[in-house]
Parts: structure tokens; C-alpha cells; sequence
């Protein structure tokens, strides 16, 4: 049986206009009505997550920057990159000549300029100012080190030039090869850089026995390498169309994909949630439906 879901935002849950489709939002309501629980596992910052998680219900718990952040009650789990890492990430990255970003759970560092309608610009315009994301813009060392004293959790390297592929992987190997970090990709051109030990799929067995639920009762959603992890914490794993051909690989079962609201579709068909069937019903059944 199914009780916890476990879903990635960035070409999973949400389609390629940064939005949750309508039919992933009523499945993912459908599910917790029944009792299974829900969580966002983003490499986005936590207030990002928590922006779309709030979006859809209260109920469903975020868990930010690949799983280095997130809030259960009155527990907080984080784990923060101390100053020397990021001063070493800063010492092999910064030669390559890509963009850097180090993320904390409510900001944002560049070092370089964030066009006016970044994504996070954009949610900041619909949410209360406690709620807001802080941007720091052409941040140097010293802003960003003082930063770390708040937590950064997270820092992502890229360029989106196709000709500077090259770049972004030399960085990264450079970066795994210390082996002092959790390195990963969300897309070929970009990788992220974690804390050592530090994984979505280690956050996901944190909440897991938090809520008492077991490995075989969690299924993931995802569609990038930095899901396998995700995967490995769960018994049922499944992977988005547009996912990469390495978690398809990995995966139990594949969906369809991101703009055609594959979540909606994992949920339904390892759920048994038919969610048009569901709309006609009345509250009564749709509480008394039961999962097998």
C-alpha cells in the first residue's frame, strides 16, 4: 500500500510554463484526502517548494535543495555547506566562467546579474513579503560568506550556452573528484553541489520515519539524475516520459510526461485513483475509497 508520495517539481510535477497542471493538482488533492501523505522533493530552495506546495494544500510537506532542508512540527532538518566548502567550490568553479548560485532556504546569491523575469521574481510578485525570496545579485565572496551564517544549503553551477557544455562538465568532474561533496546533474547543462552525505533520497528516509511509513510504502516521481536517490528510498519508482534514459532505467514504471501530466497519471494508476470517476461521487465515497 501506498502512503507516502514523493514527487520532484522541475519537469515532473510542473509543466514547461513553471506551472502545476490542473490534473496533477486534483490527483495530488485526491491522494491526501485518502489519507496518503505527499511531499515536493525539489532541488529549488524551500521557499520555492513551499510556494507550491502551499499552492495545492497545507498538508503536503516540502523538502528543499535536493533534500538539505525541510520542516516536520517542531523538527528542522538541515544541512549547511560551511565556509571552507564553499570557498573550495568558489576556488574550482569560479576559472570555468559559469554562473554561480548558492541557495539557502529563503535566498539567493548570482554572480552574476538575475534577469527581471527570473522565476523567482515572478512568485515574489504573488507572495506576502515574509514569504518573498531574497535575491543577491553579482554577489561577491564576502556577501556570500556572510550569507553562509544564515545556511546555505545548495549551490548550482551552469551555463546555458550549448557551446559551453564542455565547461560545465569539467567543473563538476573537478568537484566530484574531491570527493568532498554530493554532486549532481538536473540538467546537462548545470550540476549541483551538496553537502557530503546529503541526498533527497536521505531526506525522504528522514521524513519516512518521521511518519512511520516504510521504503516499500513510498513511491517517487522523477525524471533527472538527481532523483535517483530519490528512487533508492522507495519501493515504487517511477519515471516521467522526458525523464533520462539512466532513471528510466532505474524506474518500476514510466508515465507520461511533464506537460501531459504524468504525475496525475502515476497517482491513478499506482493509487487506483481514477480521479474524473472521483468527481462524481459524493465526499462519502471519495473518503471510503480504499487503496490496495
Amino acid at each position: 500500500m501506498i502512503r507516502l508520495i514523493c514527487i520532484d517539481l522541475d519537469g515532473t510535477l510542473l509543466n514547461d510554463r513553471f506551472e502545476i497542471p490542473e490534473e496533477n493538482r486534483e490527483a495530488m488533492l485526491l491522494a491526501l484526502d485518502i489519507g496518503i501523505n505527499v511531499a515536493l522533493v525539489s532541488g529549488r530552495p524551500y521557499c520555492i517548494t513551499r510556494y507550491f506546495a502551499e499552492s495545492i494544500s497545507d498538508k503536503i510537506c516540502p523538502i528543499g535543495s535536493n533534500g538539505t532542508f525541510f520542516r516536520h512540527e517542531s523538527m528542522r532538518y538541515e544541512k549547511k555547506l560551511d565556509k571552507s566548502e564553499i570557498e573550495e567550490i568558489l576556488d574550482k568553479v569560479e576559472k570555468h566562467d559559469l554562473t554561480i548560485q548558492f541557495k539557502g532556504a529563503d535566498f539567493m546569491t548570482s554572480n552574476k546579474r538575475v534577469v527581471p523575469d527570473h522565476q523567482y521574481r515572478l512568485i515574489n510578485r504573488k507572495v506576502t513579503h515574509d514569504r518573498q525570496m531574497r535575491i543577491y545579485e553579482s554577489a561577491d565572496r564576502e556577501t556570500i560568506l556572510n550569507l553562509a551564517e544564515e545556511g546555505i544549503f545548495k549551490t548550482i553551477c551552469f551555463n546555458r550556452d550549448p557551446s559551453c557544455k564542455d565547461s560545465v562538465f569539467k567543473a563538476k568532474k573537478e568537484l566530484q573528484e574531491t570527493d568532498r561533496f554530493e554532486v549532481v546533474s538536473s540538467h546537462v547543462q548545470n550540476f549541483e553541489v551538496m553537502k557530503k552525505g546529503t541526498s533527497k533520497g536521505k531526506a525522504v528516509e528522514v521524513l519516512g520515519c518521521l511518519l512511520g511509513i516504510s521504503k516499500t510504502e513510498i513511491m517517487a516521481i522523477g525524471d533527472n539524475e538527481n532523483d535517483i536517490s530519490l528512487f533508492n528510498a522507495a519501493g515504487v519508482r517511477v519515471a516521467m516520459g522526458n525523464a533520462s534514459e539512466e532513471l528510466k532505467e532505474l524506474s518500476d514504471h514510466i508515465v507520461g510526461n511533464n506537460i501531459e501530466s504524468g504525475v496525475a497519471e502515476a497517482i491513478r494508476n499506482h493509487c487506483r485513483i481514477n480521479v474524473h470517476a472521483l468527481k462524481e461521487t459524493d465526499d462519502f465515497l471519495q473518503r471510503c475509497f480504499k487503496i490496495g
